[in-house]
């Protein structure tokens, strides 16, 4: 009896050798690939969290336009770093294709630029609208 097909292979040590080579090497491509894709772990929040929630918070903290406007800014660094980004990374022999990555996160971040400028526009309108009133 020659047993099963697993029990012949299993008994063949060059066979082995290369099943242990293969095994260590997706392991290792697939540590890079998360270690990698962790950079985009800082950005979670613009398609984790609700942006009117954000701003209800945000506006709890009773923010001067100074602080608008830092706001708006920061989304505007987003945007900048991320159109920085490279539109391909290569890991071993895989080649990441990350544009359409980066330009997801650069319309949620533009998304919520608007969003906040759009309310701070209502706001300072209805603040206008009350001079006027007076």
């Amino acid at each position: 009896s020659q047993g099963t097909f697993y029990d012949r292979i299993a008994q063949d040590r060059e066979i082995l050798k290369v099943i242990l080579l293969l095994t260590g090497s997706i392991q290792s491509a697939k540590n890079m690939c998360n270690q990698y894709l962790e950079q985009f772990g800082e950005y979670e929040w613009c398609w984790k969290d609700d942006i009117a929630k954000a701003y209800t918070a945000f506006k709890g903290e009773e923010p001067g336009l100074d602080d608008f406007e830092a706001k708006l800014k920061y989304f505007v660094g987003i945007e900048n770093r991320v159109d920085g980004m490279d539109g391909h990374h290569q890991i071993s022999a895989l080649m990441l294709q990350t544009s359409s990555l980066a330009k997801s996160l650069r319309e949620l971040a533009n998304k919520w630029k608007e969003s906040f400028a759009a309310e701070l526009h209502k706001e300072a309108f209805a603040r206008l609208d009350r001079v006027f009133e007076m």
